[in-house]
């Protein structure tokens, strides 16, 4: 499994209906894009966010399905909407080996 998150440090204040906005497309992304084990956008409440006030969350469940997901539609339908907001922005990908997961969840 692959992991790929994303920190947004939004200068500007966001419109009232960014978070709709957003959870339609993570919807969008989980229905439209092969291999998406899960995908979500949040506000970061961490008084250690360093200004990062959003994160992006999501498992793949290989490199080829997180590589398919990059030139989706439904996922450059995101980034056009984000790239709307100036910002900082700080990725993450890496592997999680199955003995990582709890089970049962």
């Amino acid at each position: 499994m692959i992991i790929h998150m994303v920190l947004f440090k939004f200068e500007n204040e966001l419109p009232v209906d960014f978070e709709a906005t957003v959870r339609h497309h993570c919807e969008q992304i989980r229905q439209h894009c092969e291999g998406v084990i899960l995908f979500d956008i949040k506000e970061n409440f961490s008084e250690r966010s360093h200004g990062f006030n959003f994160g992006l969350s999501s498992i793949f469940k290989d490199k080829e399905s997180l590589d398919n997901y990059q030139p989706h539609p439904v996922h450059q339908a995101l980034k056009d909407y984000l790239d709307n907001f100036p910002g900082e922005r700080l990725v993450y990908d890496g592997d999680l080996d199955a003995d990582c997961v709890v089970n049962g969840l």
